[in-house]
């Protein structure tokens, strides 16, 4: 949260950190879960997800990651129709969000399109 604080982040318009049930995406029959943070930047929309860095390999991470891709392909479709920013997802691991890091850094780094 303090990364994608506006203060520190000047591109940042909008961050929020979704509550229970507020934004959930499905990634398996029945299952949901509610990403860490959705932040608005001048160029995009970014779905930040943050996990230990020995929980990236899990299947159930893994299988969030897919959905999430999923989720952003299909927002990218209605984006593009609409002429609104694209959506990225990202899969961040808890010890890269040192000081010097940078939303744009982690972005670069560890946004995904396919898991």
């Amino acid at each position: 949260a303090v990364l994608i604080d506006g203060r520190h982040e000047p591109n940042v318009k909008h961050w929020i950190k979704p509550a229970p049930k507020q934004f959930d995406i499905y990634y398996t029959k029945g299952n949901t879960y509610q990403p860490d943070f959705l932040v608005e930047t001048d160029g995009e929309m970014l779905i930040c997800e943050v996990k230990a860095r020995n929980e990236l390999d899990d299947p159930i991470v893994k299988a969030k990651a897919k959905a999430a891709c999923l989720w952003v392909d299909e927002a990218n479709k209605i984006a593009h129709e609409m002429t609104k920013k694209r959506w990225r997802y990202l899969l961040i691991p808890h010890d890269a969000g040192t000081a010097r890091a940078t939303l744009a850094g982690l972005t670069a780094k560890y946004g995904l399109t396919e898991v």
